[in-house]
């Protein structure tokens, strides 16, 4: 049976004092904690690499964009949380046996649902980048049949020319983006011209949306899947990522810190293994791996942290998302009735 995980994405704003639970999602296989250790080694590269500005822009912009007055329904720092998600999925898709998926199948290039994917998410960057220029938008008409190119002045050229050669040639430059921050702008592409919400509102859930906007077709493939508001039954182990936020720029992140647990959401370094009635072998090889398990945190630097301290620490920010008994409504029956014993049902 495939290792499955839990992931408790929290947020963590030192200045209000606030903690919040900003996603959670399912793992179907691959979720040991070596490999949870080397997602956390992922997501530290990109913050040190970007001196923790990711470009969370392009998440948080389509969801304004798409969901409108039920942006504000999300909880706080969700386009955070969706980000990291997006990485991770990125991270997922770029395997060599996700590509093969595809690869492997018997059809001409050009009937590949991949192939199909990627030529719509080409058009949608094309319209986007040049839709977002002052300059060309007035040079370039788009319809669903064709692109009209008008002749540009000679003015124009020349401002163009500088807008190539200063800090808006990354807009018309992939070389200069990070691989994986691009495949996450493509989801986001994906969300906003080739998958809108408007579309699927009322088949999907918000995070099944999201989930779908990080596959090929419908079918849900192993590895991260957004979509379950509890976890399920059948997650051996639990991870939490805190991450902290700076209080004085808006989706800058400070660091990540982590905690490791048991299905049971133990500490997984302190608790003995449950569940299972383990032969003495079994128990000690596990142990052992548990031990390596934490020489490799050690060895990476990682900052360990746990939900009971962050608790005493900060305030819990009210759940208005995650349980459908957020929203349920008030008894029919008034307290008074209930009271009475009077059965009120006929």
């Amino acid at each position: 049976m495939s290792t499955r995980g839990w992931y408790e994405y929290y947020t963590i704003n030192p200045a209000s004092k606030q903690i919040t639970l900003s996603l959670q999602f399912y793992k179907w296989g691959d979720a040991t904690p070596g490999n949870a250790l080397c997602e956390w080694e992922f997501f530290a590269k990109k913050i040190n690499e970007t001196e923790g500005r990711l470009p969370i822009y392009y998440v948080d912009d389509m969801l304004r964009q798409q969901l409108v007055d039920l942006y504000a329904s999300l909880p706080e720092n969700f386009s955070v949380a969706i980000f990291l998600f997006m990485l991770q999925r990125a991270r997922e898709e770029s395997r060599p046996l996700s590509q093969w998926r595809w690869k492997r199948l018997d059809m001409p290039l050009e009937q590949r649902p991949d192939y199909r994917l990627g030529y719509a998410i080409g058009n949608a960057d094309f319209k986007k980048r040049f839709s977002e220029n002052s300059i060309l938008q007035k040079y370039f008409i788009f319809s669903d049949e064709e692109v009209q190119f008008k002749q540009m002045s000679s003015e124009d050229v020349s401002l163009l020319s500088k807008q190539l050669e200063g800090d808006d040639a990354v807009i018309f430059n992939d070389d200069e983006v990070d691989s994986d921050f691009q495949k996450v702008k493509e989801y986001a592409l994906i969300g906003e011209y080739i998958r809108p919400w408007k579309n699927y509102g009322l088949m999907y859930s918000v995070l099944d949306w999201i989930q779908y906007l990080t596959q090929v077709t419908l079918e849900v493939d192993m590895g991260s899947i957004c979509g379950d508001q509890r976890r399920p039954r059948d997650c051996y182990y639990i991870y939490r990522f805190f991450t902290w936020l700076s209080s004085e720029e808006p989706f800058k992140i400070e660091k990540i810190t982590m905690e490791f647990c048991d299905g049971q959401g133990e500490d997984l370094f302190l608790s003995p293994r449950k569940g299972d009635a383990l032969e003495f072998e079994e128990e000690k090889e596990y142990r052992q791996e548990i031990d390596q398990l934490l020489d490799d945190v050690k060895t990476s630097n990682i900052e360990l942290f746990s939900l009971n301290r962050a608790l005493e620490q900060f305030q819990l920010t009210p759940d208005n998302f995650w349980g459908t008994d957020c929203y349920e409504y008030p008894s029919l029956i008034g307290a008074s009735q209930v009271a009475d014993g009077t059965d009120h049902s006929s």
